[in-house]
This record gives structure tokens, C-alpha cells and sequence, in this order.
């Protein structure tokens, strides 16, 4: 993971930075909107000033969630081209004996559905940091309320990603068994193609 972030790092600094701040300010503003619902909800009673930065939060999210998916999308796009130009350079400088021993199902594979997974994980950066940002700042302010119960949710939250970690075992290793499937079932399309 973090070699592909320091290739997208590496890709475009700005707008990487870019996507990375505006997902933490997209986070912060969801934060904030929690609790102005936590406090609307307890009946304090909203102030004109509560309010209005109630509606200056949600534009805060929008505009960070959006600016930082633009700017990633962009990036992304950008890499996924240079990488299918630099697999194809070394596809073509690759000695044609290795070429036919790796096959043309294996290439094809990597070329279309590996570069589309890599895709796919890099939209869902700005996602997760906005996420990451309103957990922590949702679990700060619960220690603030009650020091027991953010101890408690933090045992909680620690239990439930220890346990998700051994859950994804299994399907990790179905993933890459139907990779390896997935290079079979482009072997048959190319010779049902090919005659």
C-alpha cells in the first residue's frame, strides 16, 4: 500500500497533497456536522449562529469530498496511463522467450483487470481519510463526555479489527486464487476469439 501511495506521490505532488487535505477538511466537517446533530438532538436548542454554521458545514463537507475525489480521480487517471505505457515498454523490451513463457492470458490480465484493481483501491483514499478523521474526532470528543466509555469503545473498536484481520485471511486468499482463474477464463476468450 504505501508503494502505491508514494507512486501516486510521485505522480503528481499537488494534487496529491490536494486530495489528501481536501478528504481531512471533508472529514473534519463531517466531524463537526455529528456533533451539532448530537447537540440539536439533546435539546439544547440551536442558536441562528449554530445554524447557519450547521449549513456552512455541510458545504465544507461537499466541497472537500468533492474537491478531493476530482483531484484523485485526476491522478489516478494520469497513473493509470503511465503504468499501461510502462508495462507496455517493458512488455515490448521483454525477450520474446519470457513473453511466451508468462502467456498472453497473463498479460492481457495484467494489463486490464490488475491496473482496474489498482483503480479501484485509490478512489476509495478519500473516502477513508474523511472516514478516519470523523472516528477520531467523534472518539476524542467521547472521551471528553466519558473517559469509561471511550475506554470501553476503544476495546470494542480494537477487538473488531483484530477480528477482521483474521476474517480477510480466507477471502484474500479466494482473491488470489480467482486471479489466477481470471488468467485461465482470458485464455479461453482469446482462443475463442483467436480460433
Amino acid at each position: 500500500a504505501m508503494k502505491l501511495l508514494s507512486y501516486l506521490f510521485l505522480e503528481s505532488r499537488p494534487r496529491f497533497v490536494l486530495a489528501i487535505v481536501a478528504g481531512l477538511a471533508s472529514g473534519v466537517a463531517g466531524a463537526g456536522l455529528a456533533k451539532v446533530i448530537s447537540d440539536a438532538i439533546q435539546g439544547a436548542g440551536l442558536s441562528r449562529m449554530e445554524v447557519a454554521g450547521f449549513f456552512v458545514l455541510c458545504g465544507a463537507y461537499l466541497a472537500g469530498k468533492t474537491c478531493s475525489e476530482l483531484a484523485l480521480m485526476h491522478l489516478v487517471q494520469r497513473a493509470i496511463l503511465r503504468l499501461r505505457v510502462d508495462l507496455s515498454r517493458k512488455i515490448l523490451a521483454t525477450p520474446h522467450k519470457r513473453l511466451q513463457a508468462l502467456g498472453k492470458s497473463e498479460l492481457l490480465t495484467i494489463m486490464t483487470n490488475d491496473i482496474t484493481a489498482f483503480v479501484q483501491a485509490f478512489q476509495m483514499i478519500p473516502m477513508a481519510l474523511g472516514n478516519v478523521v470523523i472516528v477520531l474526532a467523534c472518539s476524542a470528543w467521547l472521551a471528553w463526555l466519558s473517559w469509561p466509555l471511550f475506554l470501553l469503545f476503544g476495546a470494542f473498536l480494537g477487538l473488531c479489527l483484530v477480528a477482521y484481520h483474521f476474517a480477510e485471511r480466507g477471502p484474500l486468499r479466494r482473491m488470489l486464487r480467482l486471479r489466477e482463474q481470471l488468467e485461465v477464463l482470458v485464455g479461453h476468450f482469446r482462443g475463442l476469439i483467436d480460433g
